[in-house]
């Protein structure tokens, strides 16, 4: 039998949950195959005005394209190591019979279909769905297989540690485009599949560490973790007060061994004339999460998840905001800005999540998707958008022609946050070595 553990904070926002109500679970799946969860999400069936929220009456009343549509919008939200792993019920009536087994298994598995569309949504989740339900005195669960089993899942509730890992993933690329090129959507697309194959490829380094499954992650930098709690990460919160930045608590540094994109045409693929280029850069923040016990190995694979995920996200979103392509022989120059995150606290938790603004929007335009997709009531004050900054269109207009953007694309520096490649690393050894022996030697000759 399976265990699932109920974070006690989420316990109690299933107390407060209305009766007859749906929503998703949002937690992991820890490397020993527990279930973890950290958050609920109610799934609204409408609003008809900013406080009233119609509800469903009953189970049998749910409607599974309604709760698949909102766990495809709360999957973008959720940072690395953080999944939709099921849905919670509220209801006084037993749902685990017969009369509800066909409701239920229809419900997850229409999630599972509308999540599996994107692979980069849940690129690393392959485990059963849970299916909790809270009467609203007691909790029980169940899971379900790949194969539409349910089978029971013993239940705990426990006070959970998460620890964060978090880093800047600064990227230049190009790929070049034929005279009958794709939709943006598709050839972005292709080039995100680029950073998939630079990431697998990467080496990934905590402290100057390769990670490694027997060594348990932690978060090193304890005075910083001391400042996230005292700025109150999930906290109450002054209206006047601004909300501080909470810094990455460990170092990493990415070791780049290819660099994405610049894809070359293919000798008889009939795309030889190669006329436009498509070109890529901006800086993005990776954050992650793992239960306390974690290895390390395990929550950079969760950073990784993050930066596919979030790229795949903004790259969906920008892509469903443009009315029309410009395709005019004038525009020898289209700009396109991606949306940029912001986050927010969880509730008493030093778990962040996170919204995506479009330029020109600010923080007062993410509530309403913190509110009605993750059931979180903040302030504008409380979302932190100073992780990521709007990028200057004006610095991409002086960076100069194509072949030279080109070229500083294949050039990009092969370690991430100021730190240089095997090379670069060897040549600074070398370099302190000359220095050190030059050091030695000057003095022994004045001497003489």
């Amino acid at each position: 039998m399976g265990k699932l553990i109920v974070d006690e904070i989420v316990q109690d926002l299933l107390n407060d949950a209305v009766d007859s109500s749906v929503g998703l679970l949002i937690g992991t799946v820890k490397e020993d195959s527990q279930f973890c969860i950290a958050h609920i999400a109610q799934t609204y069936e409408e609003r008809d005005n900013e406080d009233e929220i119609l509800k469903w009456k009953s189970v049998g009343e749910i409607i599974p394209a309604q709760v698949t549509h909102h766990a495809k919008q709360v999957i973008r939200m959720l940072p690395g190591g953080l999944y939709v792993i099921g849905l919670y019920v509220k209801e006084k009536a037993e749902i685990f019979t017969s009369k509800y087994e066909n409701i239920l298994k229809s419900l997850i598995t229409s999630v599972n279909k509308g999540l599996s569309r994107n692979v980069y949504y849940c690129s690393d989740y392959r485990d059963d769905k849970i299916i909790l339900h809270f009467d609203g005195k007691k909790t029980t669960a169940k899971a379900m297989d790949n194969n539409f089993k349910i089978k029971p899942i013993e239940v705990a509730n426990k006070k959970l540690e998460w620890l964060k890992l978090e880093c800047e993933y600064d990227t230049v690329s190009a790929m070049h485009l034929g005279k009958n090129a794709l939709p943006l959507k598709k050839n972005l697309q292709m080039l995100l599949k680029t950073f998939e194959d630079t990431l697998d490829a990467a080496k990934f380094l905590i402290e100057g560490d390769v990670p490694d499954k027997d060594v348990i992650y932690e978060e090193a930098e304890e005075k910083e973790k001391e400042m996230s709690e005292d700025e109150g990460g999930g906290g109450d919160f002054q209206e006047d007060e601004p909300f501080p930045v909470n810094r990455p608590v460990s170092p990493i540094h990415i070791l780049i061994d290819k660099v994405p994109g610049i894809l070359k045409p293919e000798a008889g693929d009939g795309h030889e004339d190669f006329v436009e280029h498509l070109h890529f850069q901006g800086k993005i923040v990776a954050v992650a999460f793992v239960v306390a016990g974690s290895s390390r190995l395990h929550i950079v694979k969760m950073l990784k998840e993050d930066i596919l995920r979030s790229m795949s996200s903004r790259i969906e979103m920008h892509c469903e905001s443009l009315v029309d392509e410009d395709h005019s022989e004038d525009a020898s120059k289209v700009y396109h800005e991606v949306p940029r995150r912001v986050f927010v606290y969880l509730p008493s938790r030093n778990i962040l999540v996170s919204d995506y603004l479009f330029p020109g929007e600010g923080p007062q335009d993410s509530l309403v998707s913190f509110r009605d997709l993750l059931s979180l009531d903040i302030q504008d004050c409380q979302v932190i958008v100073n992780k990521e900054i709007p990028f200057d269109m004006d610095e991409l207009q002086l960076r100069g022609s194509m072949e030279e953007l080109l070229s500083k694309a294949e050039s990009i520096t092969k370690l991430q946050n100021g730190v240089g490649n095997r090379k670069n690393i060897a040549y600074l050894l070398a370099l302190a070595l000359i220095i050190a022996f030059l050091s030695i030697c000057v003095p022994l000759l004045r001497s003489n």
